[in-house]
């Protein structure tokens, strides 16, 4: 498995069985099976979202942000 990191407003992306790590305003792309985080502030402190291919929606080899709620949605 691979594991791609950015940092701030950053583009990742990795391939099946990987994990695609963005900071904040980020984008992360990767492929089925594998684990997308985008860290976000919140308030007084940084969080970190993780999204699991697969699950809640979430489809292998999309690019994905975080909305103004801290939810996924697809990033064009």
């Amino acid at each position: 498995s691979q594991t791609a990191t950015t940092g701030y407003n950053g583009i990742s992306t990795s391939g099946d069985y990987g994990t695609s790590i963005s900071g904040d305003f980020g984008k992360s792309k990767v492929g089925s099976k594998g684990i997308i985080q985008i860290k976000y502030y919140n308030d007084e402190r940084y969080e970190i979202k993780t999204g699991y291919i697969g699950e809640d929606g979430l489809e292998p080899d999309t690019f994905y942000k975080l909305d103004k709620n801290f939810n996924f949605v697809v990033a064009n």
